[in-house]
């Protein structure tokens, strides 16, 4: 993982604990699972046809004192944005 990449994955889980109410010194562990669901699917990326992947998001932290916190959600991931082509009146 690139630096900012690691350093907007920090402010992010940061951003979620204040959220949630929690200190920076509560978590004693934490860890994120990316995982494919499945085989490749279609779906609409801004109103255009995609291909992709349906994708699970699970973090799960462990605070002092042995309670866990874990949240869990599916986003379709694109491959890429494949937005049609248009040709200009000169091609014809």
């Amino acid at each position: 993982m690139g630096k900012a990449a690691y350093r907007s994955a920090i402010a992010k889980f940061l951003d979620q604990l204040a959220k949630a109410g929690l200190a920076p010194s509560q978590p004693r562990e934490a860890r994120l699972v990316v995982e494919r669901t499945g085989g490749p699917v279609a779906n609409s990326v801004n109103g255009y046809p995609s291909t992709g992947h349906d994708v699970r998001f699970t973090a799960e932290a462990v605070l002092t004192g042995g309670r866990v916190h874990r949240a869990s959600r599916v986003l379709f991931v694109a491959r890429t944005t494949q937005r049609p082509k248009y040709r200009s009146a000169r091609d014809h």
